[in-house]
């Protein structure tokens, strides 16, 4: 499995292009990652629980080997798509964030760099702010 996010690829079409960045996460940490992309996307949880709720039953029918992934959208001021799929047998799932709209080189470092830590620690909440 490669290590950290990496910019998959532009579909360029005269009107939109569509950015990828996919990698692996450990699903402990898909809560916490789902909750910064929404920051990162200017996309407010007006309730967190159904939020989590929508994404965690989701996730549950989904297969990285079959192809199977659940797309949660977030329609904030910088539209970001999570795309996640369970890998059975595993502690990881995988995820990929789309954006129709341009992803600057700072949101596309921001995102490898959330890919990153949900790869390497597990990160919990303790009252309001998120720690690892």
């Amino acid at each position: 499995m490669p290590r950290f996010a990496y910019l998959v690829g532009e579909v360029r079409c005269p009107q939109r292009k569509v950015v990828t960045v996919e990698g692996w996460i450990f699903a402990d940490n898909l809560q916490p990652f789902a909750e910064l992309l929404a920051f990162l996307a200017g996309y407010t949880l007006y309730d967190e629980e159904f939020d989590w709720i929508a994404l965690e039953y989701g996730v549950k029918d989904t297969d990285v080997d079959t192809g199977k992934w659940y797309t949660y959208a977030f329609a904030g001021t910088q539209p970001l798509t999570l795309h996640v799929a369970q890998d059975e047998g595993s502690s990881v799932v995988h995820v990929r964030v789309t954006s129709e709209a341009a992803i600057t080189a700072d949101l596309a470092a921001q995102l490898d760099l959330l890919v990153m830590v949900c790869q390497d620690y597990t990160i919990a909440r303790q009252g309001s702010r998120l720690v690892h």
